[in-house]
């Protein structure tokens, strides 16, 4: 059974039945089963296989303290996972498909227990609660909020999306290379961002835009992608005029 596919929020969809929201954790997303774990996308990963009842596989994200997602990833390849949480966030039963939501996190707690994994803390309301728990999810530091259909089945096109506050700023360049550019924020802190043609002519001390969605816990833009290069003449107060 593939994962569920997590797709972005659209607030102009209509949903007037319940709905689940659970906070969005910034780790590497994941699923297991008594034969082993796999990534999102069906890799192998190299952690010991949990201790589950035939057929059953929990979906959840992987943490290693306050790791970024390429760290984490970085740490389970070379097989060193001391400090790993998996939270718990969706459960498959293939004896019972069209489980609703609550009715999967219930089966899926004494498992999560028994291996020492954690399930996500879910609440159940209407969409009107959107903003609120959304908020309430941000200022407790998560990346921000999944919104469930609470009576889809699991694996549903469209059951489960994502909500996140991005933010532009722009940041000093330091270093570049071919596969990502580093850049410093105010405290100096250096983080990297992945190249793309919004990167073009990144040269260490220009500035470039760059949107994220907010700060890690160590104060690092989270998921920073590049909006494009501040012109030269612009930093130096150069009016150019097209002639």
């Amino acid at each position: 059974m593939k994962p569920t596919r997590v797709i972005d929020y659209d607030p102009t969809i209509a949903n007037d039945g319940a709905v689940a929201y659970q906070p969005k954790i910034d780790g590497i997303r994941a699923t297991c089963t008594r034969e082993g774990w796999r990534s999102r996308t069906g890799r192998p990963l190299r952690i010991e296989a949990p201790d589950l009842p035939h057929g059953i596989m929990l979906d959840g994200e992987i943490t290693i303290g306050d790791l970024s997602p390429a760290a984490i990833a970085a740490r389970i390849s070379s097989g060193s996972v001391d400090g790993m949480m998996f939270h718990v966030f969706d459960l498959f039963d293939p004896a019972n498909p069209t489980m609703v939501l609550s009715d999967r996190l219930i089966e899926a707690a004494p498992m999560a227990r028994k291996n020492g994994f954690s399930v996500l803390e879910t609440i159940y309301a209407t969409k009107d609660a959107i903003a609120e728990t959304h908020a309430r999810n941000v200022r407790a530091g998560f990346e921000g909020t999944i919104i469930r259909d609470a009576a889809a089945p699991y694996g549903a096109a469209g059951s489960v999306r994502r909500l996140k506050d991005f933010q532009d700023c722009e940041f000093r360049i330091v270093a570049a290379n071919g596969k990502s550019i580093s850049c410093c924020t105010a405290d100096g802190a250096v983080f990297r961002v992945p190249t793309s043609r919004a990167t073009a002519g990144a040269r260490p001390g220009r500035r470039m835009k760059i949107r994220y969605c907010g700060r890690t816990p160590n104060g690092l833009p989270r998921d920073a992608v590049a909006l494009g290069i501040r012109p030269w003449w612009d930093i130096l107060g150069v009016t150019c005029k097209r002639r």
